[in-house]
């Protein structure tokens, strides 16, 4: 059953939000001093996974948004964590911005019904 026009419209809000969030992240990475390479490449990886959950909407391929949202959502916090072991710079700078994105990913696969919390490892709720 296709998804009501409103309620495409707004997924699609959310994640050019969260698309748009994560490239600043990795631009910022490339300027920010102290930004490790492993964290560096995160911020790449969220960047370009974003891309293709948004890419997948507009091809209407649920499936598609779902793994997506499931790797962006592994992905932040992996980068929120390489975040907090830096100091300085990094933290300051990258950190609040990976927190926003983080917390918009959540909300989104909570929205789509997408849990990670044991419960249903990721399946879409009955």
């Amino acid at each position: 059953m296709p998804m009501p026009t409103d309620a495409h419209t707004e997924i699609y809000r959310r994640l050019s939000k969260i698309e748009n969030e994560l490239v600043q992240a990795a631009q910022a990475s490339a300027v920010v001093r102290g930004v490790a390479p492993d964290l560096r490449q995160c911020l790449q990886q969220l960047s370009e996974q974003s891309q293709q959950a948004r890419a997948a909407h507009l091809r209407s391929r649920d499936e598609g948004v779902a793994s997506a949202l499931r790797e962006l959502e592994m992905l932040a916090e992996q980068a929120c964590e390489l975040s907090d072991t830096r100091d300085g710079d990094a933290r300051r700078v990258l950190r609040p911005g990976l927190e926003e994105a983080r917390q918009d990913i959540r909300d989104l696969c909570h929205q789509l019904g997408l849990h990670r919390d044991g419960d249903g490892a990721g399946r879409p709720a009955a």
